[in-house]
């Protein structure tokens, strides 16, 4: 059994991998829109050793790589910088604040 709680649009995975996750959505048959899934966990141990290898690069993340509202609270949390590539991207990282 999948547990979760719904933080706006997204599922924040509680005691489950993603893979038992997408696993449980695609055997429901219920599912009937594409989605993706990603580890927040995984996110930001990666954005904490890339600054332990690099210390001395900013790093700026592509919003068109994921919008995802709690992606981008998390890189904004970590001081991450933001690539945006158009107004609505630009538009979407100021509505953070």
């Amino acid at each position: 059994m999948v547990y979760e709680k719904r933080v706006s649009k997204a599922l924040v995975l509680e005691n489950n991998t993603a893979e038992d996750v997408a696993r449980a959505m695609i055997e429901s048959g219920l599912q009937k829109e594409p989605f993706y899934i990603f580890d927040m966990d995984k996110a930001y141990q990666f954005i904490q050793h890339f600054r332990k290898m690099m210390p001395r690069i900013k790093m700026f993340y592509a919003v068109k790589s994921n919008d995802s509202c709690m992606m981008l609270k998390l890189a904004a949390a970590l001081g991450v910088g933001f690539d945006c590539a158009s107004p609505g991207e630009i538009y979407r990282i100021l509505k953070l604040k």
